[in-house]
């Protein structure tokens, strides 16, 4: 089975680092693209 995990925003660069060089041990990886993801907040204005 297939999971993705999208954790990189919620984390330090330390333990992006450490999960990084866990799934590269551990893991085969299937895909590598780049993404990123932009998220806006819209205020009313009334």
């Amino acid at each position: 089975m297939n999971q993705e995990l999208e954790i990189r925003s919620f984390i330090s660069k330390e333990q992006y680092e450490k999960f990084l060089n866990f799934f590269k041990e551990n893991a085969k990886l299937i895909k590598e693209d780049y993404q990123e993801t932009f998220y806006y907040i819209l205020g009313l204005i009334y």
